[in-house]
């Protein structure tokens, strides 16, 4: 993983992507220009793997580190509140511990009811390069159908 964060700048000053325009005339051979375009989509690819990688290794150690302190806060929260509720009402503590695990199963299971995933697609430049590449082989395609 090390390796792809720095490389990852030099990828973006070397690559070239064939196909944003069609290319005249058409490659002599097909294998060639298809094992161009595979190597531009592969290194495509490995760039924008790379960078989210990297956004996802800093979103996660966020999410854990903010997680864990609010757990710890929450925590020291409730068992304030049990030992406030416990104090004025006389009530035994694992009673009123009982109730507080309950609405918290209950308040989990409401969330997750309403958790709904993200709608946001992964690769956007890989998929616009891959709907460009089909447009390309097809006008190839074309081209070599008219030639023969």
């Amino acid at each position: 993983m090390k390796a792809c964060f720095h490389s990852m700048e030099q990828n973006h000053q070397d690559v070239e992507f064939p196909g944003a325009e069609l290319p005249e005339p058409p490659p002599a051979s097909w294998v060639s220009a298809i094992m161009e375009l595979l190597a531009t989509r592969v290194s495509l690819m490995e760039i924008e793997g790379c960078e989210a990688a990297k956004s996802s290794a800093k979103k996660l150690f966020l999410i854990i580190a903010a997680t864990i302190a609010a757990s710890l806060t929450w925590v020291l929260l409730v068992a304030a509140l049990i030992g406030l509720v416990c104090h004025f009402s006389k009530m035994e503590w694992f009673w009123v511990t009982g109730i507080t695990a309950l609405l918290h199963g209950i308040g989990a299971g409401l969330m997750l009811r309403s958790a709904k995933p993200s709608g946001a697609p992964s690769f956007p430049l890989t998929r616009a390069e891959f709907a460009k590449d089909r447009l390309w082989i097809e006008s190839l395609s074309q081209n070599t159908k008219s030639g023969n």
